[in-house]
C-alpha cells in the first residue's frame, strides 16, 4: 500500500512523535510505501531534539535509509500575519495536495487532531483519498472540551474512515455519531526490541546514576526533584541525576539550577533531548530511571516511558499516579513507588538516600518486563490494522 502519514515526528520531542517514527519505519518494514508529512523542522528549541547528521539520516529509516520519505513545513523569515500565527494547517493543506498528485497514496494516517487530523479531513474532501485518525490523551482530555474546536474537532472523527482508539473511549464517539464499524484499536509498541533491551553494563559503584528525561515542569515533579537533590551532600555525592530536559519551563529550572549550584556540586548533568534510539543507551548506562508526573490533569494520558525503562530491564523509580495507571506492568517489574499524591519533596528525598544504596539497587535489577506478554503483539497489530483498512467501507 502507499501510506501518507500527516504527524507529530522528529525533531519534535514526545510521546506522539516517538509513535510515528516507529510506526513509519514498521509501515516500511512491512514492504509499504510511506510518505511522511510534519511540521517538525518547525519546531521550537524547547521541544527540539538534538540531532546529529548520522540522526538525521535516521528520520528517513531506522534501518534502511530513504525507505521513507520525509518532508516537513518550512520556516519563512518573510511570513507575516496579523494578528501573527504560523500557517500550519494551509501549509500541510498545501503540500499534501503536492504528495497526493504525485504519490497517489491509498490512505492518509493522521495522529493527533490539531493540526494534522484537521490537515487530514480537508486534503480527503479535496482530493477524495480516505483518512484514519488516532487521537492522543490531550484531544479528548482537553482540546475536544474547547469550545471554539469542538464542533471541528468532531467532524474529524466523524468524517473518517476510521478511529483508532481504546474501547474505554467508544462512549464518546458514540455521543458524537460516529459509528461503531469505523473504531478500531492500534495497540502499537513503539519500543523495538533490538533497541529497548536489556544488559548488564558495569557502573562505577561509588554513585548511584540515575536519569530522567522529557518535559519539565510542576506536574513532571522537576520542582521536587531540584529541591531534593539541593540537600543531598556533594562532598562525595552518592546520587547523580542526568536529566534530558526541555520545555516552556526549562530556562526557569535552569536558573534555579544554577542558584543552587547543582551541576558544580555533581549532583546533576543537563543534556538536551536526545533521539528516541540514543535514550535506550542512556538507560542501560543508569542504575535506575525516575519518572515522576504527579497531579496530571489529563487523567487519559498515557505516558510510554515506564515502558521502555522497564523493557531495558532497569529500576523505574515513579509515582503512585503512574503506578495506578499501569498495575500489571508495574507488578511485574522492578519499580520503586514513591507513595503520596501529590508528589512530596521529603518522600523524594527518602527515596532518593534508599536507592542510592548498593544492596538496595542489587534487588532490583533483573532481565526486563516482557512487554510483549502482557500488552503489545508488535507487528501483528499493524497487519490488522491495516486489514481494517483495506476492508473498511467508508473508503
Amino acid at each position: 500500500m502507499r501510506i501518507l502519514m500527516i504527524v507529530k515526528y522528529p525533531p519534535i520531542q514526545g510521546g506522539v512523535s516517538i509513535q510515528n517514527y516507529w510506526l513509519a519505519q514498521t509501515f516500511a518494514e512491512l514492504g509499504h510505501e510511506v510518505v511522511v508529512l510534519t511540521n517538525a523542522d518547525e519546531v521550537e528549541d524547547e521541544y527540539r531534539i538534538k540531532l546529529s547528521e548520522e540522526d538525521k539520516r535516521k528520520l528517513t529509516g531506522f534501518r534502511k535509509t530513504n525507505s521513507i520519505r520525509f518532508v516537513s513545513t518550512e520556516p519563512d523569515e518573510k511570513e507575516f500575519y496579523i494578528p501573527y500565527s504560523k500557517p500550519f494547517g494551509s501549509k500541510l493543506l498545501s503540500l499534501g495536495l503536492e504528495i497526493v498528485k504525485e504519490f497517489k497514496p491509498d490512505f492518509i494516517y493522521a495522529h493527533y487532531v490539531e493540526p494534522y487530523g484537521v490537515a487530514a479531513m480537508n486534503l480527503s474532501a479535496l482530493t477524495g483519498v480516505p483518512y484514519t485518525i488516532k487521537h492522543a490523551g490531550s484531544d479528548l482530555g482537553k482540546l475536544s472540551k474547547l469550545s471554539q474546536l469542538k464542533t471541528l474537532h468532531e467532524q474529524v472523527y466523524r468524517r473518517a474512515m476510521l478511529v483508532a482508539t481504546q474501547g474505554k473511549h467508544h462512549h464518546y464517539f458514540h455521543d458524537i455519531g460516529v459509528s461503531a464499524e469505523k473504531l478500531t484499536v492500534l495497540g502499537f509498541k513503539p519500543w523495538p526490541a533490538d533497541v529497548f533491551f536489556p544488559a548488564n553494563l558495569p557502573m562505577d559503584t561509588k554513585t548511584c546514576k540515575l536519569l530522567i528525561y522529557g518535559k519539565t515542569g510542576r506536574t513532571k515533579g522537576t520542582d521536587q526533584l531540584i529541591d531534593a537533590l539541593a540537600t543531598l551532600d556533594s562532598a562525595e555525592p552518592a546520587v547523580k541525576v542526568t536529566a534530558y530536559w526541555g520545555g516552556k519551563h526549562f530556562q526557569k529550572y535552569r536558573d534555579k539550577i544554577n542558584s543552587l549550584g547543582l551541576v558544580e556540586r555533581g549532583l546533576l548533568e543537563l543534556r538536551p533531548y536526545a533521539p528516541h534510539w540514543k535514550i535506550a543507551d542512556a538507560i542501560r548506562e543508569s542504575h535506575a530511571v525516575l519518572y515522576l508526573e504527579n497531579d496530571f490533569k489529563i487523567s487519559i494520558h498515557g505516558p510510554g516511558i515506564p515502558f521502555e525503562v522497564l523493557g531495558t530491564g532497569r529500576p523505574l523509580i515513579t509515582t503512585e499516579e503512574i503506578a495506578s495507571k499501569y498495575p500489571q506492568v508495574i507488578n511485574e517489574s522492578n519499580s520503586e513507588i514513591i507513595p503520596g499524591t501529590p508528589l512530596g519533596t521529603e518522600i523524594l528525598i527518602k527515596t532518593l538516600l534508599q536507592i542510592s544504596k548498593k544492596n538496595h539497587l542489587q534487588k532490583k535489577t533483573d532481565a526486563g518486563v516482557d512487554l510483549d506478554a502482557l500488552y503489545f503483539k508488535g507487528i501483528s497489530n499493524v497487519e490488522k490494522f491495516l486489514i481494517r483498512v483495506r476492508k473498511s467501507p467508508y473508503q
